[in-house]
């Protein structure tokens, strides 16, 4: 099994650093790195697509209200996904929505 593709992903999984220490430097600068991403990946999204998830999340209310269900699965990370969009409409946090919870 090649681990090609995936060095570039996790460098510090593939060298053998002599310092623990640098290790954990890289470790927690990738984890930082990618955390950024994440924020600047869901702005750029909030910004070219937010009418429609804003639709998108009228008609699921409108949805859940008239009694519907969604189902939400996934395989790897989507499953991660799914199950994060599961928790958030069965638990919705007053402080960030303004929604009714899901049944």
């Amino acid at each position: 099994m090649t681990t090609a593709g995936v060095e570039s992903l996790y460098p510090f999984l593939y060298s053998a650093p002599d310092e623990p220490d640098a290790l954990l430097a890289e470790v927690a600068r990738s984890t930082a790195e990618k955390a950024r991403e994440i924020v600047d990946l869901r702005q750029a999204l909030a910004v070219e697509y937010g009418d429609r998830l804003v639709e998108c999340a009228r008609r699921l209310a409108a949805a859940f209200a008239a009694g519907g269900t969604l189902y939400a699965f996934g395989n790897g990370g989507s499953s991660t996904d799914a199950e994060d969009l599961s928790h958030l409409l069965l638990h919705p946090r007053p402080e960030t929505t303004r929604c009714p919870p899901s049944r």
